[in-house]
């Protein structure tokens, strides 16, 4: 159960890892490559909370009888979206920055 609310970034992070590659922080374009990803995290962040949501809710269904209905469902009030998604551009910044400190040590290894 502690698992399932990180399970959700693993459908996000091929995404994260792509734009880090196709937007890096270096070079002339840093501004441009900067604003893709303040855009990215903060898109990503409530849309990573509605599936993290979900994935609860299937949970909780499957694994402890949970009783909902479609209005529950489809309407989840702003406010847990909002609390459920202030950590969130904390963890896409923390991808990128795994994804180029990778990419750099790769590209030093084999200069050498």
């Amino acid at each position: 159960m502690s698992a399932a609310p990180w399970s959700s970034w693993l459908l996000f992070t091929p995404l994260v890892v792509y734009l880090a590659r196709r937007y890096p922080l270096e070079g002339a374009k840093r501004k441009r490559s900067l604003l893709v990803h303040v855009g990215a995290a903060i898109a990503i962040a409530p849309l990573q909370a509605y599936v993290n949501i979900y994935i609860g809710v299937v949970i909780s269904i499957l694994a402890e009888g949970y009783q909902t209905t479609w209005r529950e469902l489809l309407f989840i009030p702003a406010a847990v979206i909002a609390s459920r998604c202030i950590r969130n551009p904390l963890i896409y910044a923390i991808i990128v920055g795994i994804t180029l400190t990778v990419d750099y040590y790769r590209k030093f290894r084999d200069a050498s």
